[in-house]
């Protein structure tokens, strides 16, 4: 070929709306929406190649605060108390898998023998239960035994990140089930600028 043209959009939906028509040949580089998939595949004039993706979201806590957070058993409830399974069908639609570790199966530095939470609300209750988080005013949500205080944290994500923002809805779902209360909060992005290059980035994360 004579020349290769790349170009560059701001937002997905502008990228797929060419992708349709025909303006551009291809799309490289780019997470497409799990919504725009089935689109995408009822277009005869359109080859889709689902890969493995390079895009990871986790959960992070916050342990700068001074809360029940703080104890391992509180933490390990809630990753007892989250059904990922649940998460790959309703944000994912399917197209996507859990793991393990905060590095790939596929990595040389994943160890396989790192401690696994798969769903478990009994355990999760139990956990809580044996460190005296119980229900003492009646409301549903568990109470912290050193100040009689509601087990509720606040969750929060960058509202550009639409996958975060499903999944931490989904998770504040989940975890009354086991007694914890969770206000979500979406937090709008913010441009930051560091030398030459310019990214957007989040100003909260899922914690």
């Amino acid at each position: 070929m004579d020349k290769v043209l790349f170009r560059y959009y701001t937002n997905l939906d502008g990228m797929l709306l060419a992708l349709h028509s025909g303006e551009i040949d291809s799309v490289a580089g780019a997470v497409i929406p799990v919504i725009a998939i089935e689109d995408l595949q009822e277009n005869p004039d359109i080859d889709l190649k689902i890969l493995p993706g390079m895009g990871l979201n986790r959960l992070y806590f916050n342990l700068h605060k001074d809360t029940p957070l703080q104890g391992k058993n509180v933490r390990h409830a809630i990753l007892y108390g989250i059904d990922r399974q649940r998460i790959i069908d309703l944000v994912y639609l399917g197209y996507a898998q859990a793991y393990d570790a905060w590095v790939y199966n596929e990595s040389p530095m994943h160890n396989p023998n790192l401690p696994q939470y798969a769903y478990n609300p009994s355990k999760a209750k139990e956990i809580l239960e044996q460190a005296r988080y119980t229900d003492t005013d009646g409301d549903g949500v568990r109470n912290d035994p050193a100040t009689g205080e509601n087990l509720a944290f606040e969750f929060s994500s960058s509202s550009g990140n639409s996958p975060s923002v499903k999944m931490g809805t989904v998770i504040g779902e989940m975890l009354p089930d086991i007694g914890i209360a969770i206000d979500f909060k979406t937090l709008a992005p913010v441009l930051r600028c560091a030398t030459r290059a310019c990214r957007l980035q989040g100003k909260g994360r899922l914690q």
